[in-house]
């Protein structure tokens, strides 16, 4: 068993990743149990009384705060670094605090009760789940790989240029461009 975990344990964390960035973007209240900033392997549902180490996620908040803030080069070694290595949980961590960042600076696209699902183009199309939000001006785009089981089983990463090489994501009608 732990072998077979050990073979399929980064397909699940990158869907898990995928997952969480769907569940932060999507309309409602996104329910956050205490602990599962970082990646969770319980067996049972988060019911907010199991013991948790809140020194740890502040020391990696700080660290993912400190070193994402500074410059270009820096934040982009970073984030590089998360993605090799997302087993200790400072990419999810990262992922959740964003998604709470962009929730609470614009708060008209979440609070809008608009969806539009969004089909990309191209070779990789299949591959992505995408969906847009707000009106006017506010608006955001969550998009999640998915179906990235065989490529990250090769050794490979969601964001691998070449995955998505070709592959679009349009706007509908009258959505700002940038």
């Amino acid at each position: 068993l732990e072998r077979f975990v050990a073979h399929i344990g980064r397909a699940g964390l990158w869907n898990a990743l995928g997952r969480t960035v769907l569940h932060l973007a999507s309309p409602g209240v996104p329910d956050l149990y205490q602990g599962d900033e970082l990646w969770s392997f319980a067996l049972v549902d988060p019911d907010n009384r199991r013991p948790v180490s809140f020194e740890h996620r502040w020391l990696l908040l700080e660290e993912v705060e400190r070193r994402t803030g500074d410059d270009v080069e820096t934040r982009t070694r970073f984030l590089t670094d998360l993605v090799v290595g997302p087993e200790d949980g400072r990419l999810k961590l990262h992922v959740v605090r964003a998604a709470l960042a962009a929730r609470n600076e614009r708060p008209a696209a979440f609070r809008s009760r608009s969806y539009a699902p969004l089909q990309a183009a191209g070779p990789s199309a299949s591959r992505v789940i995408a969906f847009g939000r707000g009106e006017g001006v506010e608006r955001l785009v969550a998009v999640a790989p998915r179906f990235l089981a065989g490529h990250v089983l090769k050794g490979g990463a969601p964001t691998d240029p070449a995955l998505w090489d070709g592959t679009d994501l349009p706007l509908p009608a009258g959505w700002p461009s940038r």
